[in-house]
C-alpha cells in the first residue's frame, strides 16, 4: 500500500468493463451474475443501454452537476466519514501499517 496510487479521474470509459463481463457471460464464466459495483467518482463514458443485471455505481463525493448517469445505474455516495465509521463499527483500525494488513480476511 505505500506505492499504490489512484490513476484515471473523470473521463472514464466505463464501457469496457461491460463489454468484458458480457464475454464472460457468454463465455459460461459467469451463469448467475446479479450485479456488478464500480468504485468510480462517476465521470465517465457510460453504456447506451441496461446491462442485464444491477450495476452499482459507489463514489466518494457527489459528482459535479454536469455528470449524466443513466437512469438504470445504482448510485451510492459514500462520504469518507461514513466509512471511517463502519471501519470502526468492524473494529477495524483507521490507520494500518503492513502487519494489519497482512491480518485482513481475503475476499
Amino acid at each position: 500500500m505505500e506505492k499504490f496510487s489512484l490513476q484515471g479521474g473523470s473521463a472514464t470509459d466505463f464501457r469496457p468493463v461491460f463489454e468484458h463481463v458480457a464475454r464472460l457471460q457468454k463465455e459460461g464464466v459467469f451463469t448467475s451474475l446479479r450485479g456488478l459495483v464500480y468504485f468510480t467518482d462517476g465521470m465517465g463514458i457510460y453504456p447506451k443501454k441496461r446491462p442485464p443485471y444491477e450495476t452499482a455505481f459507489v463514489l466518494l463525493e457527489e459528482p459535479p452537476i454536469s455528470t449524466q448517469m443513466p437512469p438504470w445505474a445504482i448510485r451510492l455516495v459514500l462520504g469518507e466519514r461514513t466509512l471511517e465509521d463502519a471501519a470502526l463499527a468492524e473494529g477495524i483500525p483507521l490507520e494500518r501499517d503492513a502487519d494489519d494488513l497482512a491480518e485482513l480476511p481475503e475476499l
